[in-house]
């Protein structure tokens, strides 16, 4: 029997945390990606914002040989149209087993905090950031994300 469920709960918990330790520092990347793997943990701080990091995290995970992944990702306003400006956590398994978080980025002094959203429509997130492992993905979409997997293969070097 898998504990994914478990451990992507363990995993989010963990991304919360981090996420929090993130948002106090003005000026700190905007994008991460933690890995868990047989136990172990993998963070990854990545370049970019929105959904251009995706195909980056699509690779990363393809490669990895990850159990689950929690993508952090600071949103601000006007860079997606379709996404409200704040912090997202989006934790999902190898096996399908997705979780989700918003917080509003509030200022407080010269820090940030992140205050949890009470908002629960996710569906233009799930849209544009989901699905993260790259086995999600429908056949109808296959070839568009072989070619942002492609692209961003080459993007490293």
């Amino acid at each position: 029997m898998s504990s994914g469920g478990a451990d992507l709960q363990a995993l989010m918990a963990i991304a919360d945390r981090f996420a929090r330790r993130l948002a106090m520092v003005p000026g700190t990347p905007v994008a991460a990606l933690l890995l868990e793997r047989a136990g172990a943990l993998d963070i990854v701080m990545l370049d970019g914002e929105g959904r251009d990091v995706i195909p980056h995290v699509r690779l990363l995970l393809a490669q990895s040989g990850a159990t689950s992944a929690a993508l952090l990702l600071e949103v601000p306003a006007a860079s997606m149209a379709t996404i409200d400006a704040g912090f997202w956590i989006i934790g999902e398994s190898i096996e399908g087993m997705v979780a989700r978080r918003r917080y509003r980025v509030r200022p407080c002094g010269r820090r940030r905090r992140l205050t949890l959203s009470a908002s629960d429509d996710n569906s233009e997130v799930e849209a544009v950031l989901r699905p993260l492992f790259p086995v999600h993905i429908k056949a109808e979409d296959t070839a568009d994300v072989i070619a942002e997997v492609s692209s961003a293969g080459r993007d490293d070097g």
